[in-house]
Protein backbone atom coordinates (compact mmCIF):
# COMPACT_ATOMS: atom_id res chain seq x y z
CA UNK A 1 0.00 0.00 0.00
CA UNK A 2 1.30 3.33 -0.90
CA UNK A 3 1.26 6.82 1.24
CA UNK A 4 -2.05 7.58 -0.75
CA UNK A 5 -3.48 4.61 0.64
CA UNK A 6 -2.45 4.77 4.10
CA UNK A 7 -3.61 7.87 4.48
CA UNK A 8 -6.72 7.12 2.93
CA UNK A 9 -6.61 3.85 5.79
CA UNK A 10 -6.33 6.21 8.59
CA UNK A 11 -8.95 8.86 7.39
CA UNK A 12 -6.48 11.61 6.71
CA UNK A 13 -7.88 11.72 2.95
CA UNK A 14 -11.71 10.90 2.61
CA UNK A 15 -12.48 7.10 1.19
CA UNK A 16 -15.75 8.26 0.01
CA UNK A 17 -14.66 11.78 -1.50
CA UNK A 18 -11.84 9.53 -3.47
CA UNK A 19 -13.91 7.19 -4.19
CA UNK A 20 -16.94 9.31 -5.81
CA UNK A 21 -14.40 11.67 -8.19
CA UNK A 22 -12.51 8.39 -9.04
CA UNK A 23 -14.89 5.31 -8.72
CA UNK A 24 -14.79 5.52 -13.34
CA UNK A 25 -10.99 5.49 -13.25
CA UNK A 26 -10.48 2.23 -10.95
CA UNK A 27 -13.34 0.11 -12.81
CA UNK A 28 -16.58 0.52 -11.12
CA UNK A 29 -20.15 1.89 -12.20
CA UNK A 30 -22.45 3.93 -9.92
CA UNK A 31 -23.99 1.77 -8.13
CA UNK A 32 -21.02 -0.55 -7.48
CA UNK A 33 -19.85 2.27 -6.03
CA UNK A 34 -22.43 3.29 -3.59
CA UNK A 35 -22.36 -0.28 -2.72
CA UNK A 36 -19.07 0.11 -1.81
CA UNK A 37 -19.78 3.10 0.25
CA UNK A 38 -21.96 1.61 2.09
CA UNK A 39 -19.75 -1.05 2.94
CA UNK A 40 -17.48 1.34 4.48
CA UNK A 41 -20.44 2.48 6.48
CA UNK A 42 -21.23 -0.44 7.61
CA UNK A 43 -17.55 -1.20 9.05
CA UNK A 44 -17.56 2.01 10.74
CA UNK A 45 -19.96 0.51 12.70
CA UNK A 46 -17.62 -2.08 13.26
CA UNK A 47 -19.98 -4.30 11.56
CA UNK A 48 -17.43 -6.51 9.74
CA UNK A 49 -19.51 -9.06 8.25
CA UNK A 50 -20.83 -8.37 4.65
CA UNK A 51 -24.77 -7.86 5.24
CA UNK A 52 -27.23 -7.44 2.25
CA UNK A 53 -30.22 -6.50 4.81
CA UNK A 54 -28.07 -3.37 5.59
CA UNK A 55 -27.87 -2.44 1.82
CA UNK A 56 -30.68 -3.08 0.89
CA UNK A 57 -32.62 -0.48 2.06
CA UNK A 58 -30.47 2.13 0.47
CA UNK A 59 -30.29 0.60 -3.03
CA UNK A 60 -32.92 -0.18 -5.74
CA UNK A 61 -31.36 -3.78 -6.38
CA UNK A 62 -33.60 -6.72 -5.50
CA UNK A 63 -31.53 -8.95 -2.69
CA UNK A 64 -30.53 -11.78 -5.98
CA UNK A 65 -29.01 -8.68 -7.63
CA UNK A 66 -26.86 -7.30 -4.92
CA UNK A 67 -25.88 -10.63 -3.61
CA UNK A 68 -24.09 -11.17 -7.16
CA UNK A 69 -22.93 -7.74 -7.23
CA UNK A 70 -21.14 -8.50 -4.49
CA UNK A 71 -19.88 -11.40 -5.57
CA UNK A 72 -18.46 -10.15 -8.45
CA UNK A 73 -16.74 -7.45 -6.43
CA UNK A 74 -15.03 -9.96 -4.32
CA UNK A 75 -14.10 -12.13 -7.66
CA UNK A 76 -12.77 -8.65 -9.38
CA UNK A 77 -10.80 -7.59 -6.29
CA UNK A 78 -12.40 -4.46 -4.74
CA UNK A 79 -13.43 -6.66 -1.62
CA UNK A 80 -11.27 -9.12 0.29
CA UNK A 81 -12.89 -11.82 2.51
CA UNK A 82 -10.85 -12.41 5.48
CA UNK A 83 -11.29 -15.67 8.00
CA UNK A 84 -10.63 -14.25 11.58
CA UNK A 85 -9.01 -16.92 14.41
CA UNK A 86 -12.53 -17.61 15.26
CA UNK A 87 -12.80 -18.74 12.24
CA UNK A 88 -15.69 -16.32 11.19
CA UNK A 89 -15.59 -14.34 7.95
CA UNK A 90 -15.37 -11.10 7.87
CA UNK A 91 -14.32 -8.23 4.92
CA UNK A 92 -12.22 -5.88 4.18
CA UNK A 93 -11.99 -2.92 2.00
CA UNK A 94 -8.41 -2.59 1.51
CA UNK A 95 -7.65 -3.61 -2.21
CA UNK A 96 -10.28 -0.82 -3.35
CA UNK A 97 -8.14 1.84 -1.20
CA UNK A 98 -5.05 0.12 -2.60
CA UNK A 99 -6.62 1.33 -5.92
CA UNK A 100 -7.58 4.54 -4.78
CA UNK A 101 -4.17 4.79 -3.63
CA UNK A 102 -2.50 4.20 -6.71
CA UNK A 103 -4.74 6.53 -9.13
CA UNK A 104 -3.45 9.56 -6.20
CA UNK A 105 -0.15 8.94 -6.87
CA UNK A 106 -0.56 8.42 -10.45
CA UNK A 107 -2.14 11.72 -10.73
CA UNK A 108 0.35 13.42 -8.54
CA UNK A 109 3.06 11.43 -11.21
CA UNK A 110 1.04 13.44 -14.40
CA UNK A 111 0.97 16.89 -12.69
CA UNK A 112 4.86 16.36 -12.40
CA UNK A 113 5.33 15.29 -15.90
CA UNK A 114 3.57 18.41 -16.79
CA UNK A 115 5.74 20.48 -15.07
CA UNK A 116 8.89 19.24 -16.25
CA UNK A 117 7.64 19.32 -19.79
CA UNK A 118 6.69 22.73 -19.99
CA UNK A 119 10.29 23.18 -17.96
CA UNK A 120 12.42 21.82 -20.65
CA UNK A 121 10.24 23.66 -23.19
CA UNK A 122 10.71 27.13 -21.78
CA UNK A 123 14.22 26.66 -21.04
CA UNK A 124 14.77 25.76 -24.45
CA UNK A 125 13.50 28.61 -26.12
CA UNK A 126 14.92 30.72 -23.28
CA UNK A 127 18.61 29.47 -24.24
CA UNK A 128 17.94 29.76 -27.76
CA UNK A 129 16.09 32.88 -28.40
CA UNK A 130 19.03 34.14 -25.45
CA UNK A 131 15.75 36.12 -23.71
CA UNK A 132 13.39 35.56 -21.39
CA UNK A 133 9.66 34.45 -23.05
CA UNK A 134 7.10 37.19 -22.78
CA UNK A 135 3.52 36.88 -21.59
CA UNK A 136 2.25 36.05 -24.78
CA UNK A 137 4.93 34.09 -25.38
CA UNK A 138 4.14 31.43 -22.72
CA UNK A 139 0.70 31.39 -23.70
CA UNK A 140 1.93 30.38 -27.41
CA UNK A 141 4.04 27.66 -25.66
CA UNK A 142 0.38 26.16 -23.61
CA UNK A 143 -1.13 26.01 -26.81
CA UNK A 144 1.75 23.80 -28.21
CA UNK A 145 1.40 21.59 -25.26
CA UNK A 146 -2.36 21.50 -25.18
CA UNK A 147 -2.12 20.09 -28.87
CA UNK A 148 0.54 17.49 -27.74
CA UNK A 149 3.41 18.88 -30.09
CA UNK A 150 6.53 16.74 -29.45
CA UNK A 151 9.98 18.12 -28.04
CA UNK A 152 11.30 17.13 -31.15
CA UNK A 153 8.66 18.75 -33.53
CA UNK A 154 9.64 22.31 -31.13
CA UNK A 155 13.44 22.01 -31.29
CA UNK A 156 13.15 20.78 -35.12
CA UNK A 157 10.62 24.33 -35.13
CA UNK A 158 12.50 26.87 -33.35
CA UNK A 159 16.09 26.04 -34.74
CA UNK A 160 14.70 26.42 -38.13
CA UNK A 161 13.70 29.80 -36.84
CA UNK A 162 17.07 30.07 -36.09
CA UNK A 163 18.52 29.46 -39.08
CA UNK A 164 16.75 31.69 -41.22
CA UNK A 165 17.64 34.69 -38.49
CA UNK A 166 14.09 34.73 -36.95
CA UNK A 167 15.00 34.89 -33.29
CA UNK A 168 10.85 35.23 -32.91
CA UNK A 169 8.73 32.71 -31.50
CA UNK A 170 5.66 33.11 -34.09
CA UNK A 171 8.31 31.89 -36.67
CA UNK A 172 8.21 28.96 -34.81
CA UNK A 173 4.30 28.69 -34.34
CA UNK A 174 4.01 28.94 -38.04
CA UNK A 175 6.36 26.08 -38.45
CA UNK A 176 4.62 24.06 -36.31
CA UNK A 177 1.05 24.80 -37.33
CA UNK A 178 1.75 23.73 -40.65
CA UNK A 179 2.16 19.91 -39.46
CA UNK A 180 -0.62 17.84 -38.45
CA UNK A 181 -2.24 18.57 -34.39
CA UNK A 182 -2.03 15.16 -33.23
CA UNK A 183 -5.19 15.58 -30.67
CA UNK A 184 -6.98 18.82 -30.81
CA UNK A 185 -7.60 20.10 -27.66
CA UNK A 186 -11.29 21.31 -26.96
CA UNK A 187 -10.07 22.91 -23.31
CA UNK A 188 -7.83 24.45 -21.48
CA UNK A 189 -5.56 22.10 -19.54
CA UNK A 190 -6.23 23.67 -16.02
CA UNK A 191 -2.64 22.31 -15.09
CA UNK A 192 -0.85 23.74 -17.88
CA UNK A 193 -2.41 27.05 -17.46
CA UNK A 194 -1.82 26.87 -13.76
CA UNK A 195 2.36 26.07 -14.59
CA UNK A 196 2.56 28.77 -17.03
CA UNK A 197 0.63 31.20 -14.73
CA UNK A 198 3.37 30.30 -12.15
CA UNK A 199 6.03 31.03 -14.57
CA UNK A 200 4.69 33.99 -15.77
CA UNK A 201 4.60 35.44 -12.76
CA UNK A 202 8.18 34.86 -11.85
CA UNK A 203 9.13 36.16 -14.98
CA UNK A 204 7.83 39.31 -14.29
CA UNK A 205 8.99 39.69 -10.59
Amino acid sequence: MNNYGKLIKSHMISFKEVLVLNYKAIGLNEVEAMVIILLYEQKKQKSHAISANNILKYVTLSEKELSNLLVKLVERGYIELVIEDNNLEHFVLTPTIDKLGQILEDNDNEKVSVQEDISKVISFLENSYQRTLTASELVVVQRWMMENHTMKDIMHAVNESIRYGKLNIKYADAILMSKPVREEATEIDPEIQKVLQQINVKTRA
